[in-house]
């Protein structure tokens, strides 16, 4: 059996809450638009029983990239969504 990323919707609506809160810094700025938009798009899809394993893995990094950019902010990013 083939071992698939998981990606929880929850994980990404409080990772995308936590980086509205944080102030972006101009080395910050460009990324974090990058991942909302990301996050904001995959929110709005409907999922698919099985993610591609691609769409899960690039979800999964920039999932890391935003609780990255928030944990140097200090804002936490297991915020209620």
């Amino acid at each position: 059996m083939k071992w698939l990323p998981r990606v929880r919707r929850q994980h990404i609506r409080s990772s995308l809450a936590a980086l509205a809160a944080v102030k972006s810094t101009p080395r910050d700025e460009g990324t974090i638009a990058t991942i909302r938009t990301i996050f904001r798009n995959a929110l709005a899809k409907q999922w698919p029983p099985i993610m591609d394993r691609s769409v899960a893995e690039d979800l999964n990094h920039k999932l890391s990239q935003a609780d990255t950019i928030c944990r140097r902010a200090g804002v936490p990013t297991r915020v209620a969504a």
